[in-house]
């Protein structure tokens, strides 16, 4: 019987064992994935909104509310989504919508595999 109990228990021993590894290496794969929310990115994202706010001040165009929002499938690829929200008293057109998106798009950004698109609202 003590042959039996200690295989029993070298079993649940093992399955311990095997069960931390699984959970530590989940863990960081989870982690690795998380470049969402990375700190230099944070930052980047920050000075992005105010380099794009400064261009549009320099254009004439005082208090834009900027939103900017990211999308990610793999957490290492984003795609940005910026929306422009002007004052009222500010009448544009398309054609100048067009001529301002082609300036933001001059604009350095954080990373290559990024891509920024631009939008009023």
């Amino acid at each position: 019987m003590k042959n039996r109990e200690r295989s029993l228990m070298n079993v649940l021993i093992l399955a311990a064992v095997l069960m931390a590894v699984m959970f530590f290496l989940l863990k960081i794969s989870a982690e690795a994935k998380a470049d969402y929310f990375r700190e230099d990115r944070t930052v980047a994202e920050a000075e992005f909104r105010a380099s794009i706010r400064e261009l549009l001040r320099e254009e004439g165009y005082k208090n834009p509310g900027i939103n900017l929002t990211k999308t990610s499938e793999n957490g290492r690829t984003f795609e940005y989504r910026v929306w422009i929200n002007l004052p009222t008293y500010y009448h544009i057109t398309e054609i100048e919508e067009e001529n301002i998106i082609k300036l933001l798009s001059d604009i350095e950004f954080f990373r290559e595999d990024s891509s920024v698109h631009f939008s009023f609202s």
